[in-house]
C-alpha cells in the first residue's frame, strides 16, 4: 500500500501516496515547493500559476538531465581508466 503523506506545495495541501519513505517524500515536496517559489520570485506574482509550475518543472528536469550527463561522463572516464589498467596488467 505504501505511505500516505500530507505535504504543501505552492500553497496547496496534497496527499502523496508512494512506496518511498515518508521523510523522502517530504524532502522531495519541499524541494519542488522551493523551486516553484524561486520561479515565481524571478517572474513576479502576476504570472499564471500554471506557467510558474511548468517553468519550475522544466528547471528541475534540466537539473536532472545535467546530472545524468555528468554521471555518464564519469562512467566513461572510469571505463577508460579500467581499460588502461587492463592494458598494463
Amino acid at each position: 500500500m505504501g505511505n500516505v503523506v500530507k505535504v504543501s506545495i505552492y500553497g496547496q495541501e496534497i496527499l502523496v501516496r508512494g512506496q518511498t519513505r515518508e521523510d523522502t517524500i517530504v524532502k522531495i515536496a519541499k524541494y519542488v515547493d522551493e523551486k516553484i517559489w524561486e520561479v515565481e520570485d524571478a517572474l513576479g506574482k502576476s504570472q499564471p500559476a500554471i506557467r510558474v509550475v511548468i517553468l519550475a518543472a522544466m528547471n528541475i528536469a534540466g537539473e536532472m538531465m545535467r546530472g545524468n550527463q555528468d554521471h555518464s561522463k564519469e562512467i566513461e572516464r572510469i571505463d577508460k581508466l579500467i581499460a588502461e589498467i587492463d592494458t598494463v596488467l
